[in-house]
């Protein structure tokens, strides 16, 4: 898409920004129930952390409650060859004299002597607790997360970060420049590796994709009154937001792409562009001033959207960005937690 043809999109849809006063936690029957659950629910792993690592970390995660994407973003950060390979380099899992760290960390997760005392499990069951089997490990290393704050299956990133810190250093975690690395390969890991099941009645994308091409009709902007919204109002978010409640998700009829990010990052979650991979379904903000809907994901960076008041006259079309992770305009993603 062209420079001119973002710009006229954008300005077509930065507009008036409604901010909400009162959020989904006070509507009976919210799709996801009480918001203060928002934390509590359990999520798959994607399909790129590979077997017998998901399940074990699946069933670590139910265990203790610790979501399972931080258990292996947790193994990434120890493993630095699997986040430099892009998730792609998993070590044998069934090997049992990993290797240690020079100061003397041991097994799979990496545990110090003591630490390993406090919080040894048997995962799989056989009446040992060996710090070099992987079941073993990944139980003991979700217990350990569950202890320092991970637990209740949150995905509040900034506590994520700061539990991470506690199992790279036992410390403050901005406080040091090893545990900053450290956080700083696990946090876009969890990204990577949470996975969510698409609710209610319809897929996401499948809505927005019947939507193709609906426009503005004349002054009235009549697709501005579907989506939820007011003669002459902008409405990317409205549209967005009208294309969840559609697939089944109850969410707000929002104005403007700065609330639909203030929303998201309230009560659901929000990354940046360098951050974590998008999902289809999951949102893209441009600059906070526009907003569309993930379709898809190429190998090679391309990434295909569909976005509501794009171009002029305001239209819902498809549009695609080569390399999207060098586009500045593209600020960051949302996602809708299971």
């Amino acid at each position: 898409m062209s420079d001119f043809k973002k710009i006229l999109g954008y300005v077509g849809c930065a507009g008036v920004v409604v901010v909400m006063a009162v959020f989904a936690a006070t509507w009976i029957g919210f799709h996801r129930g009480d918001p203060t659950r928002y934390t509590q629910g359990t999520v798959g792993l994607c399909s790129n952390v590979p077997e017998p690592y998901k399940t074990i970390f699946d069933k670590a995660g139910q265990k203790w409650k610790v979501q399972p994407a931080f258990i292996a973003a947790i193994f990434v950060g120890e493993h630095r060859s699997v986040a430099d390979s892009s998730y792609k380099k998993w070590p044998d899992a069934n090997q049992t004299n990993w290797d240690s760290s020079g100061v003397g960390a041991q097994g799979p997760f990496q545990f110090m002597p003591a630490t390993w005392e406090s919080n040894k499990q048997d995962g799989n069951g056989d009446g040992t607790m060996d710090v070099q089997n992987l079941w073993d490990a990944a139980f003991s290393a979700a217990h350990k997360l569950a202890m320092s704050g991970a637990g209740g299956n949150t995905t509040d990133i900034d506590k994520l970060k700061d539990v991470a810190g506690q199992y790279n250093g036992g410390h403050d975690w901005q406080g040091k420049t090893e545990s900053q690395k450290y956080v700083a390969r696990v946090i876009p890991a969890f990204n990577n590796f949470y996975c969510v099941s698409l609710a209610g009645s319809g897929n996401i994308v499948a809505v927005a994709k019947t939507e193709l091409g609906t426009q503005e009709v004349g002054d009235d902007k009549g697709a501005v009154l579907k989506y939820g919204g007011n003669p002459g109002d902008a409405w990317c978010a409205y549209f967005a937001s009208w294309v969840y409640k559609k697939a089944g998700y109850n969410i707000p009829s929002i104005a403007g792409a700065k609330a639909l990010y203030d929303w998201f990052g309230k009560y659901q979650i929000s990354f940046t562009r360098e951050s974590g991979t998008p999902q289809p379904g999951d949102l893209v903000y441009f600059k906070k001033s526009h907003v569309g809907i993930v379709v898809s994901l190429d190998s090679n960076g391309t990434l295909h959207t569909i976005e509501g008041n794009a171009g002029h006259p305001g239209a819902v079309r498809e549009e695609t960005y080569h390399n999207y992770k060098s586009i500045n305009d593209i600020e960051g993603f949302g996602r809708w937690r299971k």
